[in-house]
C-alpha cells in the first residue's frame, strides 16, 4: 500500500507544480488542493450528517413534546415525551464516535494538503534560479513555507464545517419551513442577501488589511533572521541598542498593521452580530403573531425559532469566518509567488552531460543584472582549455563573480553565449554539469551535522578508506583526529565549532571527494591567517592537479599556481598572461597591485 500512497502524493504535488495553481483565484486553487481526496470528503460528509443529527432532531423533538403537552391526552403526551426522549438521547450520544470520525477524516485531508503544499514549495524552491534566490529573502520564503501553509489549513477546516453545516441544516430547515409555513421561509431566504451585503461591504478592506499585515510579518521574519546572523558582529561593536531600536521600529509597523486589521475585523463582527440578531427577533415577533392567529402551534414557533437561530448562527459563523478566509486567500496568493514564479531553471528534456573535459569558452558575453544601470560584463570573451588553471583578478565589482555565476549556469547571458566542450550551456542539462564540477566558496557553507556528513554531502556509500584518503589529501586528517569524536563530531550550525581554515579545508575535502572535472575557487583563502592559508594552499595544490580550474582571488600571492592570469576591470579583460609575463610589464595594473600588496599598502 505504501508505494500506491506515495504515487498518489507525487501526483498531487505534481498538479501544484504544473501550472494549475492560481494564486489570483483562491476558490479554484482550493478545488485543486482537494483533488484526490474525494473518498475522504464523502466519508466525512456522511459522518457530518450523522453527527449533526441532534442539531436538527432536537427542534423537532421540542415541537412534538410541547404540542403534546399543550394539547391532547395525558397518555399521548407521556408516550410522545418518552419516545422523543429516547430518540434525542441516541442522537446526542452517537455524536461522540461520529464527530471523532468526521474530525479525523477532515484532519487527514487538511494535513495531507499542508504536506503537499510544503513538498511542492520545497521542490519549486530547488527549481527556481539562483537569480530568484539572490533577490528573494530567506525570512520571507520561510514565512510562506510555514505560516502561510498553516493559514490555508485553517481556512480549509473552516470551509468544511461551514459548507457542510449550511448544506445540511439549510436544506432541512428551509424544506420544513416551506412545507409547514411558507411565510416563515421568507425570513430564512431574506437573511442571505443581507449577509452578502455585509460581506461585500467589508471584503475589500479585509483583503487589503491582510495583504499589508502579511507583508509586515514577512518583513519581521527577515529582520529576525538578519539579527540572529549578525549577533556576533552586533556584540563585537557594542551595537545592541541600535539593533534593538531597528527591531522595535519593525515591530511597531507590524503592530500598527495588525491593529488596523483588527479594527476592520471588529467592525465587521459587530455589524454581523447586529444584522443577525435583528433578523432573529423579527422572526420571533412574526411567528408569535402567527400563533395568535392560530396559523402556527406553540411547538412550531419554538421549532422555527430554533431553526432560524441556527440558520442565523450559520450566517453569523460565515460572516465571522470572513477575516480568516480572507487571510487564507492572501496566503494562497502569497504561496503563488513561489509556485507561479516564472524564473525556473528548466533542465527537463535537455541532453545530459556524461563527461566533462573542461573546455570553457565565453563568446562576446554581455550580462546586465536586473535594474542595474550598466552591464556587469560587456562583450566578454575568454577561452579556458582543458586542464588549464585560470585566475581572475580585479577590483571588487569588476565582474569576477559574474563570470563564475555565468560559468556554472546560475545566471544566463544577456547576449552572447557560453560553450562547455562545444555545447551551449543554455541547451544542456545544467544539473548533470554541476554533478561533475566542484566549488570552494569564500564563505564555506556547512550545516549542523558531523564532519563526515558535511564532506559526503550529496554522495552515498562513501567508505572509510576513501574518506580517510580525502582527509589526508585535504590536510584535514590531523585536526579531525583531535576532534572529540573524529569524523563523527557534530560541528555545530555553520560549522561554528571549527576555525575558518578548518572549515575551508572541509570544503576542499568535499570537492576532492567528488573528483570533479572542473573546479572553481572563489576567494578560497581570503580572511585566513598565515598558518591557515598555508594549509589551505597545500590542499588547493592537491585539488587542482589535472582539472580545469578557475580561481578568483584578491591575494595575488596565491595565484602562482595559475597557468594564466586574467585581469578584469569594469566587465572587460584589460590584461592577460602568466604570472611572470604580467610582472615583467612594469606598467601593468597587475604589477602595480602586486607591488602595493608586497609593500603592505593594500591588504594581502
Amino acid at each position: 500500500m505504501q508505494p500506491i500512497a506515495t504515487s498518489k502524493v507525487r501526483e498531487r504535488v505534481d498538479r501544484l507544480l504544473d501550472g494549475r495553481y492560481r494564486g489570483d483565484n483562491p476558490f479554484r486553487t482550493v478545488r485543486l488542493l482537494v483533488q484526490g481526496q474525494g473518498h475522504r470528503l464523502v466519508m466525512a460528509s456522511l459522518a457530518f450528517v450523522v453527527k449533526q443529527s441532534p442539531v436538527w432532531l432536537l427542534p423537532i423533538a421540542t415541537r412534538e413534546i410541547v404540542d403534546a403537552a399543550t394539547k391532547g391526552s395525558m397518555a399521548h403526551a407521556i408516550h410522545t415525551i418518552e419516545l422523543w426522549s429516547v430518540v434525542a438521547a441516541i442522537a446526542v450520544v452517537q455524536n461522540i464516535p461520529s464527530h471523532t470520525f468526521y474530525s479525523g477524516m477532515i484532519s487527514a485531508v487538511n494535513r495531507d494538503i499542508q504536506r503537499d503544499l510544503r513538498s511542492a514549495l520545497t521542490i519549486r524552491l530547488q527549481q527556481l534560479s539562483v537569480a530568484f534566490h539572490n533577490e528573494a529573502q530567506a525570512g520571507r520564503l520561510q514565512t510562506k513555507l510555514l505560516r502561510d501553509v498553516d493559514s490555508i489549513g485553517g481556512v480549509l477546516q473552516n470551509l468544511s464545517d461551514l459548507v457542510l453545516s449550511t448544506v445540511v441544516l439549510g436544506t432541512l430547515s428551509l424544506s420544513i419551513a416551506i412545507v409547514q409555513a411558507p411565510m416563515v421561509a421568507v425570513f430564512f431566504l431574506a437573511a442571505l442577501p443581507v449577509a452578502a451585503w455585509v460581506t461585500n461591504l467589508f471584503k475589500g478592506r479585509l483583503r487589503e488589511g491582510n495583504h499589508k499585515f502579511r507583508r509586515e510579518m514577512e518583513g519581521v521574519s527577515i529582520r529576525v533572521n538578519e539579527m540572529i546572523e549578525m549577533l556576533p558582529v552586533t556584540r563585537a561593536h557594542a551595537a545592541e541598542s541600535r539593533e534593538t531600536s531597528r527591531m522595535r521600529r519593525q515591530l511597531a509597523r507590524l503592530t500598527a498593521s495588525g491593529r488596523r486589521l483588527d479594527i476592520t475585523s471588529n467592525w465587521f463582527g459587530a455589524s454581523s452580530w447586529v444584522s443577525v440578531n435583528v433578523f432573529q427577533f423579527s422572526c420571533l415577533v412574526f411567528c408569535a403573531t402567527m400563533v395568535l392567529h392560530h396559523k402556527l402551534t406553540v411547538g412550531q414557533l419554538i421549532m422555527f425559532q430554533s431553526f432560524f437561530g441556527m440558520m442565523l448562527g450559520l450566517v453569523s459563523s460565515m460572516l465571522g469566518s470572513l477575516p480568516a478566509i480572507t487571510a487564507g486567500s492572501e496566503a494562497i496568493r502569497s504561496i503563488g509567488e513561489i509556485l507561479e514564479a516564472p524564473d525556473l531553471e528548466e533542465d527537463d528534456g535537455k541532453p545530459e552531460v556524461e563527461t566533462i573535459h573542461g573546455n570553457l569558452r565565453f563568446e562576446h558575453v554581455t550580462f546586465t543584472y536586473p535594474e542595474a544601470t550598466r552591464p556587469a560584463l560587456t562583450d566578454f570573451s575568454l577561452n579556458i582549455a582543458e586542464g588549464e588553471c585560470v585566475a581572475l583578478v580585479g577590483e571588487s565589482g569588476s565582474g569576477k563573480s559574474t563570470v563564475i555565476n555565468l560559468a556554472i549556469g546560475f545566471r544566463k547571458p544577456t547576449s552572447g553565449r557560453i560553450l562547455l566542450d562545444g555545447a551551449d550551456l543554455n541547451k544542456i542539462n545544467l544539473r548533470s554539469v554541476r554533478q561533475r564540477l566542484a566549488i570552494v566558496p569564500q564563505n564555506t557553507l556547512l550545516f549542523s551535522g558531523t564532519v563526515r556528513d558535511n564532506i559526503t554531502y550529496g554522495l552515498d556509500g562513501v567508505d572509510d578508506k576513501r574518506l580517510n584518503d580525502v582527509l589526508e589529501r585535504s590536510y584535514c586528517a590531523e585536526f579531525v583526529r583531535n576532534l572529540p569524536d573524529g569524523v563523527n563530531t557534530v560541528i555545530g550550525s555553520h560549522g561554528g565549532k571549527l576555525s575558518g581554515g578548518q572549515r575551508q579545508r572541509i570544503a576542499i575535502a568535499r570537492a576532492l571527494l567528488r573528483d570533479p572535472s572542473m573546479l572553481i575557487l572563489d576567494e578560497a583563502t581570503s580572511a585566513l591567517d598565515a598558518m591557515s592559508e598555508y594549509y589551505v594552499q597545500k590542499a588547493i595544490s592537491e585539488l587542482i592537479v589535472g582539472r580545469t580550474t578557475i580561481i578568483v582571488a584578491h591575494r595575488l600571492s596565491t595565484l602562482r599556481a595559475a597557468n594564466r592570469i586574467v585581469v578584469i576591470k569594469e566587465g572587460k579583460i584589460t590584461e592577460e598572461g602568466s604570472w611572470e609575463s604580467l610582472l615583467a610589464q612594469k606598467d601593468s595594473a597587475f604589477n602595480t597591485a602586486y607591488e602595493m600588496q608586497s609593500r603592505g599598502a593594500v591588504p594581502v
